[in-house]
């Protein structure tokens, strides 16, 4: 079985290592390892709760199963790709959606989100806007963004 190891990257680095994988695999319909980590904590790292959140918002796309249930291990997640699942700057929309349920100035979303980086968020709130998951208003001086 392939192995994909995200040790040693970021969270944001390895949701998108991850989906890249994913996308080779699903067209494959190859099952594959995906090697998280635990995280220090005791409770999961960021990179595990990651992408078993996205395994999860998923689950009608892919199976998956857990290495807990398979041999204790809780540092990896075996994936079984059926159907693609959104990439990336669609994973990033889906938060901003979700943030602007109460509408949202400008400076409030770039701030949240700025680890993305400043063009990955325009971008996304583009795409929404586009698909008229969102608009545009404003308050005072300020734009402002609101899911519908």
């Amino acid at each position: 079985m392939k192995k994909v190891d995200l040790h040693e990257l970021s969270a944001d680095e390895a949701i998108k290592v991850f989906l890249t994988e994913y996308k080779q695999y699903q067209t494959k319909r190859e099952a594959f390892k995906v090697i998280h980590g635990y995280g220090s904590s005791g409770e999961g790292g960021k990179i595990m709760r990651r992408i078993r959140r996205t395994l999860s918002e998923n689950s009608d796309k892919l199976k998956f199963t857990f290495g807990e249930d398979i041999d204790g291990n809780p540092g990896y997640t075996i994936i079984y790709p059926q159907a693609p699942i959104p990439q990336f700057l669609d994973l990033l929309a889906q938060e901003i959606l979700a943030f602007c349920e109460s509408s949202k100035v400008q400076e409030k979303v770039l701030s949240k989100f700025r680890k993305h980086g400043e063009s990955q968020i325009i971008k996304a709130l583009k795409n929404l806007e586009r698909q008229k998951m969102i608009k545009i208003g404003s308050k005072g001086n300020y734009k402002t963004w609101t899911a519908f």
